[in-house]
């Protein structure tokens, strides 16, 4: 994340210094697309989503995924640290797709983009881009200034989701009634990531 990141737990960056992505690919933090101009395609997981102007797109750490930048786009890019979006110590970040949204409302949208868009309208990309403005200004503030830009960022953070829960808050209830849930990471794979981290005690072969 360092290479694509203000400060250690946060970044953004719109189409003017965001860094190519050529191929579908992963990492370990969270990330948010907010497109206000142009349209493109997110590749996710197995599937796709149409992005439009005022389109939010959501990513959960290590889940492959790709979005094309659109010749004429307008977007910000941002990149969260697991941390500083779930402060909870006790999160597995291989089993996010699976907490109970009442647990951590704040993952909603990642957990359900593969089968949910959000899309908003004139006015409200207005405000998702101001927000997105307003979190870039903090993350070039001075060291000095670390705490209340810490503060301030996280604040416009859950701003910008908290709007995506106000349109999209029944479809997150009912997704999450109907069972459907992520499977982002292979079962074996999950297997493995808890065997390991249960026996680090011991020699492993």
């Amino acid at each position: 994340m360092a290479t694509r990141a203000q400060r250690a737990y946060f970044g953004i960056h719109d189409q003017s210094n965001s860094l190519p992505n050529p191929v579908p690919h992963r990492h370990e933090y969270f990330q948010i697309y907010v497109n206000t101009r142009g349209q493109t395609t997110h590749y996710i997981g197995d599937g796709q989503r149409t992005i439009g102007p005022g389109t939010v797109s959501f990513v959960l750490p290590f889940l492959v995924h790709y979005i094309p930048n659109a010749v004429d786009g307008v977007f910000h890019i941002i990149n969260i640290s697991t941390d500083y979006l779930l402060p909870a110590p006790d999160l597995d970040v291989f089993e996010l797709s699976e907490v109970p949204l009442a647990r951590a409302p704040e993952l909603a949208p990642f957990r359900f983009q593969p089968c949910l868009d959000f899309h908003f309208d004139a006015a409200e990309t207005l405000q998702l881009q101001e927000l997105c403005e307003r979190m870039a200004q903090e993350a070039q503030r001075p060291p000095g200034e670390e705490i209340a830009s810490h503060l301030l960022i996280r604040s416009h953070l859950l701003h910008l989701i908290g709007m995506v829960w106000r349109r999209y808050g029944d479809a997150f209830r009912l997704c999450e009634s109907q069972g459907k849930v992520l499977h982002s990471y292979k079962q074996a794979v999950l297997r493995c990531i808890r065997y390991i981290t249960q026996n680090l005690a011991q020699e492993l072969t």
